[in-house]
């Protein structure tokens, strides 16, 4: 069985070439067992609704498969972001086109983020 660290980097690493205009940013937080994957742009975070689906399969998977650890998603423009990545990974069509905290959460997302944070 692969480690948690290498099942996420294999799994991002298919993310970006499925979605080759994202950028994602890893980070491990070694005391409370949780992963954290910050994707931008913010845009396809909240509204591509590829996306959203291929993370939330990813977050089940992720689950199953290691039910002693944590996984959280986020991106540049939310609170919980990452400080000091680990590992990071552009892809060919990635441009940073867009500000911090342009547009807000959407409710689905926010609802999606408070169910993972507290369940």
């Amino acid at each position: 069985m692969i480690t948690s660290k290498q099942y996420i980097f294999k799994e991002l690493n298919a993310l970006v070439k499925a979605f080759g205009n994202v950028c994602v940013r890893y980070e491990h937080d070694e005391r409370t067992a949780i992963h954290f994957v910050e994707v931008t742009p913010s845009s396809i975070f909240h509204y591509n609704e590829a996306y959203i689906a291929r993370e939330s399969e990813m977050w089940d998977r992720f689950v199953a498969q290691y039910p002693c650890e944590g996984i959280c998603f986020t991106s540049d423009d939310e609170p919980d972001g990452v400080e000091h990545a680990e590992y990071t990974l552009r892809g060919v069509g990635y441009a940073r086109s867009e500000s911090k905290a342009q547009k807000p959460a959407p409710a689905r997302r926010q609802a999606k983020a408070s169910a993972i944070e507290y369940a």
